[in-house]
């Protein structure tokens, strides 16, 4: 009996899940600003593929999206993103960039500022685990002692 419940419920957790991944739902198809949503994918650093997702979410409820106001946002909002302060925000979040997604005038300026943050990143990422990331572990005054694991870092 316990066997069949979990195997009844795998899949609707499984689906309820992935429903939360959804780019849109009907209602934010039908009432969103596609040039506001543009601007946030913008300065959130996404790359255009978004705007495919958004058009195929929104053809899931038959809702039309307009891709000329999206796109018009969207470039306002790499505006602000793809700068060196847009740069070193989006390094030292730890956020990936995909190169090409920055307009060719100002990723060198970006990527300037991007690449020494996001090294930085990963080595405090590597530290923390290192360390433990709970303040006990290797190299902490709690610790086990001895010498620490080899993580790669």
């Amino acid at each position: 009996m316990t066997v069949l419940k979990a195997s009844f419920l795998t899949p609707l957790l499984l689906v309820s899940a992935l429903s939360g991944c959804a780019v849109m739902n009907a209602q934010e198809c039908r009432t969103d600003s596609p040039e506001q949503l543009g601007l946030e994918d913008g300065s959130n650093g996404y790359t255009l593929a978004r705007l495919q997702s958004r058009v195929q979410a929104c053809a899931k409820y038959g809702v039309p999206f307009n891709e000329q106001a999206w796109m018009q946002g969207y470039r306002q909002g790499l505006a602000e993103f793809c700068t060196p302060q847009g740069g070193e925000a989006a390094g030292l979040s730890g956020q990936p960039y995909v190169p090409g997604t920055c307009p060719a005038a100002s990723e060198p300026d970006f990527l300037a500022a991007y690449r020494p943050a996001y090294r930085l990143y990963r080595v405090q990422s590597c530290y923390n685990r290192w360390r433990g990331g709970w303040g006990w572990g290797w190299g902490s005054p709690w610790g086990w002692g001895g010498p620490p694991p080899a993580f790669g870092c």
